[in-house]
This record gives structure tokens, C-alpha cells and sequence, in this order.
């Protein structure tokens, strides 16, 4: 009880933070929210992140996705502008390191949400299938890094 009162404390407080009102309706949403994540967050088989983890997703893994999301879009945005459209959609597969099904989660959300590529498939193998905008090489290695980057390295310290 005393680790779901924990949860509902923080998450209240991050929602009225977040928030910035205590206007009665906000209130009563961040209380029934708060309750779900509470409930969610401690029940037995949920694998919880360390802290360690927690810290490194956003010092390290946030900045690098910003980073691939604005490299990504200026890229798009030259493909778009050019008047020859130089694109050369296709797919490419690679598997990936990632142990963890999170990890896998959010590196297949990172690679769709990065303009130019979208995850088409992620097997139980860890094997990735992408649409990529410009196949500039169908190697799985070289793909794999062009299109991931450092995604999968800090996952892995992040989620295992």
C-alpha cells in the first residue's frame, strides 16, 4: 500500500505541475489518472526501469532523438523542395540487440515518428522491417546504422 501511495502522490503532483491549475475539474482528472498509474504501476509482473535507466532514457536518449527527428526532417524537407524528388523508397530489414520488449517498443515509435522511415513489422526475433524514404544501401549493418544511430546503443543501457 505504501508503494501505491507513493505513485499516486508523485503522479498527482507531476499532473498538478504540469498542469499549473487547481481548477476542481484538473484536480479530480489528476486524482482518477493518478489512481490508474498507481494501480498500473504496482502490480507484480510489471518490470519496473532503475533510476539509473530512467536518468540516461532522458539525458541521452531524448536529445539523441531530437537530434535524428531534426537531421530527419530538414532531410525530407530537401527531398520534397528538390525539383528532380531524389527518393528511392524501399524496404530493408535488421535485427536488433535489444533484449527488452520495451526497448524494441520504443526504438520501433523512434524510427516512425523520425520523417522518412516508418516500422512496418518487428518480429519476436528482434528482426525490424522499415520503409525507408532513400534506400541508399540494403546491407542490414549499414541500414540499421543509418537508420537507428545511437537509438539502439543507448537503449540498451537504458532498458537491457
Amino acid at each position: 500500500m505504501i508503494g501505491w501511495a507513493w505513485v499516486f502522490i508523485t503522479s498527482l503532483a507531476l499532473w498538478v505541475g504540469l498542469t499549473g491549475t487547481t481548477a476542481f475539474q484538473e484536480i479530480l482528472t489528476g486524482v482518477l489518472v493518478s489512481a490508474v498509474v498507481a494501480s498500473i504501476w504496482n502490480r507484480p509482473d510489471i518490470k519496473r526501469f532503475s533510476a539509473r535507466g530512467v536518468i540516461s532514457f532522458v539525458v541521452k536518449y531524448i536529445p539523441a532523438f531530437l537530434v535524428a527527428l531534426v537531421k530527419a526532417n530538414l532531410d525530407v524537407a530537401y527531398r520534397v523542395l528538390h525539383p528532380a524528388l531524389p527518393i528511392n523508397p524501399g524496404f530493408v530489414s535488421f535485427k536488433t540487440e535489444l533484449q527488452s520488449e520495451a526497448g524494441r517498443y520504443i526504438m520501433a515509435n523512434s524510427i516512425t515518428l523520425t520523417p522518412g522511415t516508418i516500422t512496418m513489422d518487428v518480429d519476436e526475433d528482434g528482426e525490424y522491417t522499415i520503409h525507408w524514404i532513400d534506400v541508399a544501401d540494403k546491407r542490414p549493418e549499414v541500414a540499421k546504422e543509418a537508420i537507428c544511430g545511437n537509438f539502439e546503443r543507448i537503449l540498451k543501457e537504458v532498458t537491457g
